[in-house]
């Protein structure tokens, strides 16, 4: 795309050479407003991009405008951890340590050093987004995991998250804004979630292609899904904590389940 780019400076003035008449006014307008929004979602990006979003481009859309757009269940689940955190991430780290040969002499271990973690939004913030987080499981969507998780002597660890439902379809338009078809892509159903203050992760139902018609459930098949796994999660929540915050979360990314909804 760079060398594309650089070798098509006069090609694509000369596509634009109808910006330069005033009888089209309007059409320059219209071109006018479309690339200051572009230029807007460069730096939107560049935040998201700062706070963990996966990809190297962002549509510039009215859905991206309210949250919803394209994003990986792992990127999710590192935004709450990093909100829980008071708005400091940290890298999931899937190994800690490696020890080679051991009780010979040449018995090695090789251990990551601790991460002092990356600030990517204000504690203000993040204890704000915390709060509504925890509403939506108190009062709204994520209901089902009302009153958190009640430890064995206890205890009881509040429950927050987020739930999200995708319809996912391409439709098509006539000129005049009629819909004349639409195709079934997938359907899912995801709780990205947080527990007390050390545990989270995203639970995702996923169906793929045609079939995906057939399937009606919404995001509350997800946070149905953490509540059943609840009693094998009160076995890792129990445990203690350890002192080095990143090696936390990577106990914390361990909890992270999916589901799969097949035929």
């Amino acid at each position: 795309m760079k060398e594309i780019w650089a070798n098509s400076a006069a090609e694509r003035q000369d596509v634009y050479w109808w910006l330069f008449k005033t009888s089209h006014m309007g059409a320059q307008n219209n071109r006018i407003y479309t690339l200051l929004e572009q230029d807007a979602f460069k730096e939107i990006y560049k935040a998201w991009k700062r706070e963990g979003y996966p990809f190297d481009s962002l549509v510039p859309s009215y859905a991206t405008t309210i949250g919803v757009s394209g994003d990986t269940p792992a990127a999710l689940a590192e935004l709450v951890g990093a909100i829980m955190r008071g708005g400091v991430r940290y890298p999931s780290e899937r190994i800690t340590q490696l020890h080679f040969g051991q009780g010979t002499p040449t018995e090695t271990v090789v251990s990551r050093p601790p991460s002092p973690g990356e600030r990517i939004m204000s504690p203000e913030i993040a204890e704000l987004v915390r709060k509504e987080l925890i509403g939506v499981v108190e009062n709204g969507t994520g209901k089902r995991m009302h009153g958190g998780i009640v430890l064995d002597h206890g205890k009881v660890l509040l429950v927050g998250g987020k739930t999200g439902t995708g319809d996912n379809r391409l439709e098509s338009f006539t000129a005049h804004g009629a819909l004349i078809g639409s195709k079934v892509v997938s359907r899912t159903a995801t709780f990205v979630f947080m527990i007390g203050d050390r545990y989270y992760g995203t639970v995702l139902a996923f169906v793929p292609g045609s079939k995906a018609a057939s399937y009606k459930f919404t995001s509350a098949l997800a946070v149905q899904i953490l509540k059943d796994i609840t009693p094998q999660l009160k076995t890792m929540i129990e445990r203690p904590a350890p002192a080095n915050p990143s090696s936390d979360l990577l106990a914390v990314n361990s909890t992270k389940k999916s589901g799969r909804a097949n035929e």
